[in-house]
């Protein structure tokens, strides 16, 4: 009887989140692939204020074509609404080229402390760097926390162009969330950087990648809602107080320098106030899109 309740129980949940996704999308008026270009816009717009950060002579050149890509998209597919052709895949298309940009701005930080992370490596790869192993579990978190909290219908299945008026498409036709989710891939690159240079260990990765993920809830539940009423879309609760990251360093051959530049002793080094302050200082950037 157990196992029977079980089954009853999986098919009620997913006809209630069909339901749900009924009524934001039809009830109300907000339409799936409306909230999935809001969500690819805000990803963009902070990317943009991410990189803007990061100066130096080093980075101006990847921060400036990033900066002057999105405002020239931005203002094309403007032009095309006021023209009555309104085409979002002017903003999709140049997603590709600011995601690799973002990766070439900390590819140089990360070489600036001695950490040569040449390219992108997919875990199916060989010789994987920390870096990008991190970024792989990354994107398994991002994936697994998308598909358990903001739930799409599939774009097959349910005609997801119906009554919109302007051309639009999507990255992950068969499964949406992935789209979503997107809003966060900027700052997740940004704490993967931070947490390869401090070599956190992976275990401790994982748990700070969930934490991020579920302190973004209140303003991804903002954007999944259309910007409802009702939904906190200051998202108060994004600065909650994080527990102090306890970081034992050691210091080798190739990174003896951060041990000049922190102004710390040989050996092991706790960072917990550093990369606490960098978290939090992380998180309050949502704010910034408000």
């Amino acid at each position: 009887m157990k196992i029977k309740y079980a089954v009853v129980l999986y098919i009620d949940l997913t006809t209630y989140n069909i339901m749900m996704v009924s009524t934001i999308n039809n009830s109300r008026k907000i339409k799936s692939i409306l909230v999935l270009k809001e969500a690819m816009l805000s990803s963009l717009y902070a990317t943009k204020r991410l990189t803007s950060k990061h100066t130096g002579k080093d980075f101006e050149k990847w921060v400036n074509k990033i900066s002057n890509l999105i405002d020239k998209a931005y203002s094309k597919y403007q032009k095309s609404k006021r023209d009555g052709s309104a085409d979002f895949t002017i903003i999709v298309d140049i997603e590709k080229n600011i995601r690799k940009w973002h990766f070439q701005i900390v590819r140089i930080w990360l070489k600036s402390w001695g950490i040569n992370v040449k390219k992108r490596i997919r875990n199916s790869q060989a010789n994987q760097d920390y870096f990008n192993q991190l970024l792989d579990i990354a994107g398994a978190i991002q994936r697994d926390f998308a598909c358990r909290y903001y739930w799409f219908p599939s774009v097959i299945e349910y005609n997801y162009f119906d009554d919109v008026d302007e051309i639009i498409n999507i990255m992950h036709e068969d499964l949406p969330s992935l789209d979503f989710i997107e809003i966060t891939r900027p700052f997740i690159q940004e704490m993967t950087m931070w947490f390869t240079l401090f070599h956190i260990p992976v275990y401790k990765c994982k748990q700070y990648f969930w934490y991020f993920l579920i302190e973004c809830r209140p303003y991804l539940d903002w954007i999944y809602n259309g910007g409802s009423r009702g939904v906190n879309s200051k998202g108060d609760s994004i600065s909650r107080k994080w527990d102090t990251v306890d970081c034992k360093f050691t210091f080798d051959r190739k990174s003896s320098n951060i041990d000049v530049a922190l102004g710390g002793p040989p050996g092991r080094l706790k960072i917990d106030l550093l990369l606490s302050n960098f978290i939090r200082k992380l998180l309050m950037k949502l704010k910034d899109k408000l």
